[in-house]
């Protein structure tokens, strides 16, 4: 489960993706870490193609000063 403050970034990321987008949160060396991906849908010969992963991260010293 998500802490309150990474609950709040991913809320401000969630925003700039597609609404189907999947997004998983991770603490990696004390920052928080956002994955994002999604089904494409533009292939009807691979209908489950994904975009390419992306990873978001708000570093240590960036969380420490929010």
């Amino acid at each position: 489960m998500a802490t309150d403050l990474e609950a709040h970034f991913l809320s401000v990321v969630k925003s700039e993706f597609p609404g189907h987008a999947e997004l998983h949160v991770r603490k990696e060396s004390g920052s928080i870490c956002i994955y994002v991906d999604w089904k494409l849908g533009t292939a009807p010969e691979r209908p489950n193609k994904r975009s390419t992963k992306i990873k978001i991260c708000i570093s240590e010293p960036a969380v420490d000063d929010y």
